[in-house]
């Protein structure tokens, strides 16, 4: 079975509620829920009645854990700028037909992989609009972006990155 994308939201609403609020927070939530075998329920969270594949009721479960997730976040922290990154670790496709290792392969499944971005008007520009929407990034972009969005330069750290600041590219 595995880990149950509902209880971790459940203990993520708990957890938030005894945190300082007065501190940045920095969450990374992973989701297995859409790696075979799929999570298509939940024990402990009931989910309404879901139709389709396996796959596709997975993504509702995700759906749903991503919902309570967000209405944590209001809950807890709806007072202070939270940005939100979510990606993963292949692209998507329900019934892949090449049956390769995706570290080897060079197909749209493993390589064009989603990310989604939740950036407070306040800490967005122009640029990182622009270059979100029309252009390719990459999994190397996300530490520098993030690093940038908490106030540091990245141009002068005391190291260098593969990747590149989304906001000022």
């Amino acid at each position: 079975a595995g880990i149950d994308e509902l209880d971790i939201a459940s203990a993520l609403d708990e957890h938030l509620a005894d945190l300082d609020t007065t501190r940045p927070l920095l969450l990374v939530y992973n989701s297995n829920a859409l790696h075979q075998p799929f999570q298509t329920q939940s024990e402990d969270h009931p989910l309404p009645s879901m139709q389709g594949t396996d796959y596709e009721r997975a993504l509702q479960v995700v759906d749903e854990a991503m919902r309570e997730l967000f209405d944590a976040l209001s809950r807890h922290r709806a007072d202070h700028a939270q940005v939100v990154v979510m990606t993963a670790d292949h692209g998507e496709r329900p019934n892949p037909t090449h049956r390769v290792p995706r570290v080897e392969s060079l197909y749209d499944e493993f390589t064009h992989i989603p990310i989604f971005w939740r950036i407070p008007e306040e800490m967005q520009t122009r640029t990182f609009e622009e270059t979100l929407t029309h252009h390719n990034t990459s999994n190397l972009d996300i530490l520098p972006t993030l690093l940038s969005l908490m106030g540091y330069d990245v141009a002068n750290l005391p190291f260098e990155f593969d990747g590149v600041d989304l906001r000022h590219h």
